[in-house]
């Protein structure tokens, strides 16, 4: 779960994976991780896949800059992550970026 900070946004956004929690944000290393793996940039994202690729890619990054070990690969990362803990990880994501159903468009 997301710890929040004085500002109510979360601080840290994490993913869980066969039930342990691993950092997971957006780097720099990620979009350079994700283009290695793919061979796209992330903004040229295609469907489920990718998006599975890139926050595998988040959450290998992420647990580097924070020195948490963090040694699985692809495979392993995707049969580790439930639909609940992704929507988990999703909704720390939304509140990160200050979203909200309000500013959804109708």
């Amino acid at each position: 779960m997301a710890e929040k900070t004085t500002n109510g946004k979360p601080s840290r956004i994490t993913i869980r994976v066969n039930g342990k929690d691993y950092p997971c944000y957006p780097t720099m290393g990620a979009a350079v991780g994700f283009n290695e793996l793919t061979g796209r940039d992330i903004e040229n994202m295609k469907g489920t896949s990718d998006f599975s690729k890139y926050v595998y890619c988040c959450a290998r990054s992420a647990s580097r800059r924070e020195h948490v070990d963090f040694n699985m690969s692809l495979e392993d990362f995707c049969d580790g992550v439930l639909i609940e803990d992704l929507n988990a990880f999703n909704a720390q994501m939304v509140e990160a970026n200050g979203e909200s159903d309000s500013k959804k468009k109708d």
